[in-house]
């Protein structure tokens, strides 16, 4: 996690208002991207009202390849700073064997305007007989 938004996520944890979420959730979406008001409210009231665990680990391997024999697709924004995608896809590549697929415009927390971005990659497993690509 680059300094800046590890920062930016901790004064969250430690003062959950409104504002610092918010400065929060710029750095979760692509730029030049607000975070929508309903997901700002909500991370505000998960930080006051829960104690986060913070990322988790790694899944083990052997999961990872039970996984890997099952249709999958991943994928991550162009902008994501949290698991950017030049660390995400070798890693991906090398544990699953399949190839991340990375959409443009969006970073870490997708917003509505991606709505269809996120349900063409959900179709690619759902209808593996589809061989439409994500859309732009």
């Amino acid at each position: 996690m680059d300094p800046e938004l590890a920062l930016a996520s901790a004064r969250w944890l430690l003062r959950p208002t409104t504002e610092h979420t918010r400065t929060m959730l710029r750095l979760f979406v692509a730029p030049g991207t607000a975070p929508p008001d309903t997901e700002v409210q909500w991370m505000t009231l998960m930080a006051t009202s829960c104690r986060t665990t913070l990322a988790p680990p790694p899944l083990p391997a052997e999961i990872l390849a039970r996984r890997a024999e099952q249709p999958c697709v991943v994928g991550v924004g162009e902008h994501d700073r949290f698991l950017p995608p030049a660390r995400l896809g070798p890693a991906l590549r090398r544990t699953m064997n399949i190839d991340l697929r990375v959409m443009p415009g969006v970073g870490h927390l997708t917003t509505p305007k991606h709505l269809g971005k996120v349900v063409a990659l959900v179709a690619e497993v759902a209808d593996p007989t589809s061989s439409s690509p994500t859309p732009e």
